[in-house]
């Protein structure tokens, strides 16, 4: 159920008079994008709830150097948002700095950094130039030369959105995972030495199936 749109300043605060002096077990942000939000995140939240579990991106590592299984230390990151090219990457490691530096003492949080989601309701689709794309079986079924992964400049790892959701939930309550970072890949990978064709060849079979 949406209560409010969280960019709302006015429709947050009427929506927090509504449940003042409730108390939650945890908070899950999945739409925090910026350092902006994720300090809207803990004045809103951090009084109200025991943690707060923020859902980052592995788009804050630098494109090219990722690798598999992609380590969470001593990777390089992103060091600009590129003018707006990798935007939300850099938007998503604000937002995890900000958390690390202004959460109140003791507070207990977990950042986790999930490769690209898939699964109901999410769209079809990656990177570069068909992401969420609605028209993706269309295009394939058509027979459309559809550019899949960047010819390989990009490391991409498919997590179902239901795994995700289970790895949310175990974490609550874990003070094994307080105040820890998380990289969440799959158990699969996709880069230029893949053979397109039998993707392709994959996606059309389930489909006429």
């Amino acid at each position: 159920q949406m209560v409010c749109l969280f960019s709302d300043a006015a429709a947050v605060a009427k929506a927090m008079e509504a449940i003042a002096g409730e108390r939650f077990a945890a908070v899950i942000d999945c739409i925090g994008f910026n350092a902006d939000d994720m300090k809207q995140d803990l004045e809103v939240f951090a009084p109200l709830a025991d943690e707060l579990l923020f859902i980052s991106t592995d788009w804050v590592y630098e494109p090219t150097l990722r690798r598999y299984p992609q380590p969470v230390e001593n990777s390089p990151y992103i060091t600009s948002d590129r003018d707006g090219a990798e935007g939300y990457g850099w938007g998503k490691l604000m937002a995890e700095n900000y958390l690390r530096e202004h959460a109140p003492a003791g507070y207990k949080y977990t950042i986790f950094r999930p490769c690209h989601i898939y699964g109901m309701p999410s769209e079809l689709g990656c990177f570069p130039g068909h992401c969420r794309d609605k028209e993706l079986i269309k295009r394939l079924l058509a027979g459309e030369t559809l550019k899949l992964v960047d010819n390989g400049r990009l490391l991409q790892q498919p997590i179902d959105c239901d795994d995700l959701g289970k790895t949310m939930i175990s974490a609550i309550g874990n003070d094994k995972v307080v105040q820890r970072t998380f990289a969440l890949g799959a158990q699969y990978y996709i880069m230029k030495p893949c053979a397109f064709s039998d993707i392709e060849q994959r996606i059309l079979d389930a489909c006429i199936s």
